[in-house]
């Protein structure tokens, strides 16, 4: 006898969202996207219902993309903001309909990612290509994920601006997932002065009161102060609180003036006594 069972239906997943540094629009990605004024929520259904006669099996499923490309990662209508407008509340994130969206995935497509400074051609005269005008830094919250389409092609720079270009703030007692990943971009070009903020200089800043697992993987760091600086809290004592275990994979990491930099939050020099 055989007996049919209805398979169970799928509750959790991965949302994408794409930025293109070319092509992309903010305004139109932030109006026309799922979750922020969109006809549907993430995770919304749709389906084909069929012709009317006769009558069709109607397809069935759930809507996982932000269609729309966004222009930048940062600024008031990139990505970043889009994430945490479209997601209340973090990650994970329930849609109210028993679905969850357990971690984001911004695609980053080829092109320069980097701010447009004053007084400086918006085109880079190296390559022919433009700056599609990022503020640094790009704050990755808990469950969100950065994919590039390799490090030759995903440009991330800073252009000798006293800043960090990626930052990991991990809340009290809070622990980042291991998923979270940095994935296949170029880092470059972040600096630290004497009056930097801290963290300043850094091309992947890691630091906060919880624990951080995130991957960084495939992805050349260059041209930085410090490449990837990992920053304990420090108690009165002057002993870390909150052990950061990152994991660093197949990176190229050169011409820095500190590749690893890792130890207690201060300012981030090349004075500093922490390299690794």
């Amino acid at each position: 006898m055989n007996v049919a069972v209805a398979a169970q239906e799928r509750t959790d997943f991965i949302f994408h969202v794409y930025v293109d540094p070319h092509y992309g629009d903010n305004a139109l990605a932030t109006a026309q996207n799922p979750g922020t004024g969109g006809p549907v929520l993430p995770l919304g259904g749709h389906r084909d219902p069929g012709p009317p006669s006769p009558p069709a099996m109607p397809i069935v499923g759930r809507l996982v993309h932000a269609p729309y490309s966004f222009l930048t990662v940062t600024g008031a209508q990139g990505a970043l903001a889009y994430i945490a407008a479209a997601f209340p509340g973090g990650l994970p994130w329930d849609n109210g309909f028993g679905f969850t969206v357990e971690k984001v995935v911004i695609h980053c497509l080829p092109g320069l990612y980097g701010p447009r400074l004053q007084g400086q051609p918006i085109v880079d005269p190296t390559n022919g290509l433009p700056w599609n005008g990022e503020t640094f830094p790009a704050v990755l919250q808990h469950g969100v994920s950065i994919r590039g389409t390799s490090a030759l092609t995903s440009i991330f720079d800073a252009r000798g601006r006293s800043t960090r270009i990626f930052e990991t703030n991990v809340p009290q007692f809070a622990a980042r997932n291991q998923f979270d990943f940095i994935n296949g971009v170029t880092i470059r070009g972040a600096r630290s002065t004497v009056n930097s903020a801290r963290g300043d200089g850094a091309g992947v800043y890691i630091h906060g009161m919880g624990s951080c697992f995130l991957t960084v993987s495939n992805c050349f760091i260059t041209d930085n102060t410090v490449g990837i600086a990992v920053a304990s809290e420090i108690d009165p004592k002057q002993e870390p609180i909150w052990v950061h275990q990152p994991m660093i994979v197949n990176n190229t990491i050169a011409w820095n003036s500190i590749g690893i930099w890792n130890g207690d939050f201060g300012p981030l020099t090349v004075q500093s006594d922490g390299p690794v």
